[in-house]
């Protein structure tokens, strides 16, 4: 896909090592990011309906003389209460579409892609050669 953006543009440097250290950080600073958030989308849209639809769970527990201390920290019913209340969540089909909407991005790898616009020349007519008028030749007239 980088070639297919870059391919007729010339590199942006004199020096190739520099152009080479360029891209290397590049890959390296957004890369692994990159990598990820495709990975996140293609477990969004595996999401199953039943998925989709889950809700959040609320889970209030109340206990007079427990053989040990409750941790607050856990997520899980406790078996050792007097009281307990749990709320299950569940979203509509449609809330639930709606968010994996939101969610979903077709972009990611064009804007990776797009950090590599450092690295290129961008010409209007890139096949015409370029004419360069150094100091010598402006001294010289």
């Amino acid at each position: 896909m980088l070639y297919s953006k870059y391919g007729n543009n010339p590199i942006a440097n004199n020096d190739i090592n520099q152009f080479k250290y360029k891209m290397f950080s590049i890959i390296f600073q957004y890369g692994p990011t990159w990598e990820k958030r495709l990975d996140i989308q293609g477990k969004l849209r595996a999401l199953t309906d039943d998925e989709i639809r889950l809700g959040s769970k609320a889970i209030y527990n109340h206990a007079f003389n427990p053989s040990t201390a409750p941790s607050t920290s856990s997520l899980s019913e406790l078996p050792y209460i007097n009281d307990q209340n749990t709320t299950n969540y569940k979203k509509s089909k449609l809330e639930g579409y709606g968010l994996l909407w939101e969610l979903l991005d077709d972009s990611i790898t064009s804007k990776f892609i797009d950090r590599f616009n450092i690295c290129f020349k961008k010409f209007v007519a890139p096949e015409k050669p370029l004419l360069f008028v150094t100091e010598d030749e402006e001294e010289g007239e």
